[in-house]
C-alpha cells in the first residue's frame, strides 16, 4: 500500500470592499508537488549574543507558478516575556 501525502502552502489574495472580503486568488508557493520536490531548510535565528538562539526560520521553495520561482520563509521566534514552567 502507497500513501501519498501532499503539503501546500499558498498565499491567498482577497479583494475587500467595505465589510466584504472575497478571495480573488489562491497561489500555490510551496508543497510537495509530484513535479517539484518540497526543498525545505532550516536555520537557527541569531541573538544578540555569539551563544543565544532567537528562534528558527523555515524555508519552503515550490515550483513556479506564473513564470516566477516560489518559496515561503516563516520565522519561529522566541518570545522571552511569556514563563513557561519546567517540569
Amino acid at each position: 500500500m502507497h500513501i501519498l501525502t501532499l503539503w501546500v502552502v499558498c498565499a491567498i489574495k482577497y479583494t475587500q470592499r467595505g465589510d466584504a472580503k472575497t478571495i480573488s486568488q489562491i497561489i500555490p508557493v510551496a508543497g510537495t508537488f509530484p513535479s517539484h520536490p518540497l526543498e525545505s531548510k532550516t536555520s537557527l535565528l541569531a541573538g544578540t549574543t555569539e551563544t543565544e538562539v532567537n528562534g528558527v526560520r523555515l524555508e519552503l521553495h515550490g515550483p513556479v507558478y506564473q513564470d516566477q520561482r516560489q518559496s515561503a520563509i516563516i520565522d519561529l521566534t522566541c518570545d522571552t516575556s511569556v514563563d513557561v514552567p519546567t517540569p
